[in-house]
């Protein structure tokens, strides 16, 4: 089943983004997969994004983004 896609403009403002860029840009790491044998994560050559996790206490910005995100879904 298709499901569609939503769109909410200004759901974030552009300081919250520039605010999100700055903090997860000195984590950023190759994103993993999951070792199907250990079930560690390890570094795949096929994978090519990057990711990293922002706790969601890391500050009050990321505290009320993830608050807005919560009520939406």
């Amino acid at each position: 089943m298709e499901q569609p896609v939503q769109v909410f403009d200004g759901f974030l403002s552009n300081e919250e983004c520039d605010h999100i860029i700055a903090i997860s840009s000195e984590k950023l790491a190759p994103s993993s997969v999951v070792d199907p044998v250990s079930g560690e994560s390890v570094p795949d050559k096929v994978r090519t994004s990057y990711n990293c996790f922002i706790e969601r206490d890391h500050d009050l910005i990321v505290a009320d983004v993830d608050a807005r995100c919560s009520m939406l879904t």
